[in-house]
């Protein structure tokens, strides 16, 4: 919409660029190499250990043009290579005592460790990403893993101006007393972006799954726990809960706590709301996603009911969570999953915006067979 003809209160509708086409695109390529064991012992153990390679070539990703191009939108490019290394493994054990109980459990975990092994969008060599009012709080980079987060580490509060005149003798920025604490990391002087650190990985290390079986007569017995391990979170709820963020909102512990081991009550304060250490926790959890208690009749009873099976069942799901993570919930991946058209939307793995959390249920169910 433009004024062409330079009237005031009307615009003429047109048409511009929102994207361009790549007539170098190609495909995306990935060789794995697998390498394995599996095995049964004395018929009750069985396991598996399988080492894994996954290389991907060719990687396609929407990079914004130059500006001197124009306003011509996006352009899908093959721009890097990504490896995954890791091992996978499950050992179950499955024992009949007698006639009447049965019980069985299976562990299964895997590992990962995901390294970007070569980058160039427009000429850069690394890709930021997670935008909030923070600023971009992810950042990609040949050497790194995917997605790491980034920000100024937290070392307490500013005490004293003294200590701030000191530490920051080039330029103290926004620094006041009661304020976050940001360390000088290149001893400049200053608080700027080449004090930005890699605060902690969104990608879990480590998942593991454990499930249990069992029956006894008449009555069947199944439970899964699962959980992932070694990965961190950027809770950015903090911005608005207890940080002075954009609706100057304060929860109650925030309150007894400001001046000690948070920032003072400021509502000009925008130095200890930028993307800091204070936002990145520890996403590590096991929660119990499945428990389900089911009864059936026996073979007598269901000749004289006409049937040939019936069976009743209660079950319950994401019953239970361990965590340290303050958020809703810490099973956090892609921030927005919906968003599959929006450009970096799956580098902002790990930010938490305040999504939903995994809803509890209850079920009760019947299994009718004539």
């Amino acid at each position: 919409n433009y004024a062409i003809g330079g009237q005031v209160n009307s615009n003429n509708t047109g048409f511009s660029q929102v994207s361009t086409g790549n007539p170098k695109l190609k495909w995306e390529t990935t060789a794995v190499t697998n390498i394995g064991i599996d095995g049964t012992i004395a018929r009750d153990f069985t396991f598996m250990v399988e080492w894994y390679q996954r290389k991907t070539r060719d990687m396609i990703y929407l990079v914004d043009l130059p500006a001197e191009l124009g306003n011509v939108g996006a352009q899908a490019q093959n721009i890097g290579s990504m490896q995954n290394t890791g091992v996978d493994f499950s050992a179950g054990w499955n024992h009949r005592f007698n006639k009447d109980f049965n019980f069985g459990v299976t562990l299964t975990g895997s590992t990962n460790k995901n390294l970007v092994t070569k980058l160039d969008a427009n000429s850069n060599t690394f890709i930021t990403s997670g935008g909030t009012r923070l600023g971009d709080v992810t950042y990609t980079a040949v050497g790194l893993p995917i997605s790491q987060l980034r920000g100024y580490v937290v070392d307490g509060l500013w005490a004293s101006d003294a200590q701030i005149a000191k530490e920051l003798y080039t330029d103290k920025g926004g620094a006041k007393v009661g304020y976050f604490r940001y360390k000088d990391i290149n001893h400049d002087g200053k608080i700027d972006d080449n004090d930005l650190q890699i605060l902690g990985s969104p990608l879990p290390t480590f998942f593991a799954g454990l499930n249990l079986t069992a029956n006894y007569k008449n009555f069947d017995f199944t439970m899964y726990w699962s959980g992932t391990y070694g990965n961190k979170l950027f809770n950015f709820v903090k911005y608005f809960t207890t940080l002075n963020g954009f609706q100057r909102s304060r929860v109650k512990d925030a309150l007894y706590q400001a001046g000690k081991t948070l920032p003072i009550l400021d509502g000009g304060d925008n130095y200890s709301t930028q993307r800091n250490s204070f936002y990145v926790e520890d996403g590590s959890f096991t929660r119990l996603r499945n428990l389900q208690i089911g009864y059936s009749l026996s073979a007598n009873s269901l000749r004289r009911l006409g049937l040939s099976r019936l069976r009743f069942y209660l079950s319950g799901m994401n019953l239970l969570t361990f965590t340290k993570y303050t958020g809703l919930d810490p099973d956090v991946t892609i921030s927005n999953i919906t968003e599959g058209y929006a450009t970096k939307r799956d580098l902002s793995i790990g930010l938490d915006n305040g999504r939903y959390p995994t809803a509890r249920s209850f079920i009760f169910g019947v299994n009718l067979e004539f």
